[in-house]
């Protein structure tokens, strides 16, 4: 069976641009991202090294540099989706737009 008969075509650029080897969790965690379903508990568990370190640097923020630098395994887009998701529940904050933005705990943390 090809790759192309096994994810959705959301994921193929990821496999084509990474030629890296994924776990199935990883792709199923980036379509229920993608389609902004909620993950389930078990592909949450990326998302608390995060949160420490953005709770961690609450007062100066966290840039997206340093967040990437978490996740090393995971790629830009990966973990760009993990903050839109933490984002989405209300965990997380972003000030700014660009290279230079902040991420925070949310305010009701």
């Amino acid at each position: 069976m090809f790759f192309s008969e096994l994810f959705p075509n959301s994921l193929q650029p990821i496999h084509r641009k990474r030629q890296v080897s994924r776990e199935a969790t990883d792709f199923i965690t980036l379509d229920l991202i993608n389609r902004e379903e909620n993950l389930p508990q078990w592909a949450r568990d990326r998302m608390p090294a995060l949160l420490k370190h953005i709770k961690d640097n609450k007062n100066h923020g966290s840039q997206f540099r340093d967040l990437r630098e978490v996740l090393l395994l995971l790629s830009r887009d990966q973990v760009k989706k993990i903050l839109a998701e933490m984002k989405r529940g209300k965990m997380i904050c972003v000030v700014g737009k660009t290279s230079a933005a902040r991420w925070y705990p949310d305010a009701g943390d």
